[in-house]
């Protein structure tokens, strides 16, 4: 999904990763600043180095731009922010790549969004450990929810 609520392109790519059995919602990763109406301030994500077996560097740490998650519904073109601090305001971390910590999964009717994220504003309280926690992310009631923690 490139394009903007309003029809406008996205100022950066993005990364289609579930969509719901019913075919009418789609998850995509993606780091523009111009698809969310709080657009994300949280810079730069660290991607951790992966070894092999015996202790082999196969990739290196990373650095590039936090993406957040959305869903959108391509037949009204509505596009929601899935990884969305409290009180509206942008994720400090955003959410997390597919590739690192599993794909976020979708509803067969789009409801549900399950998501991976560092993110700390998240939700209210607990999550202070700065690890890849998992969330659930209510589309209708608007609310996330942190269902497990790193440790």
């Amino acid at each position: 999904m490139r394009v903007t609520t309003s029809g406008k392109p996205a100022d950066k790519g993005g990364s289609v990763e579930a969509i719901s059995a019913d075919g009418r919602h789609v998850l995509f990763y993606s780091a523009a600043s111009n698809l969310a109406v709080a657009p994300s301030t949280h810079g730069t994500c660290v991607i951790p180095a992966e070894y092999g077996q015996g202790g082999q560097l196969r990739t290196p740490e990373e650095r590039r731009p936090c993406s957040d998650l959305y869903a959108t519904d391509p037949a009204t073109g509505e596009t929601e922010l899935i990884s969305i601090g409290l009180g509206g305001r942008p994720s400090n971390e955003g959410a997390r790549s597919a590739y690192y910590f599993g794909r976020p999964a979708i509803s067969a009717h789009g409801g549900y969004v399950v998501f991976t994220s560092d993110s700390t504003n998240l939700v209210a309280g607990r999550d202070s450990n700065k690890g890849p926690d998992v969330f659930l992310r209510d589309l209708k009631a608007h609310t996330t929810t942190l269902i497990s923690i790193a440790r």
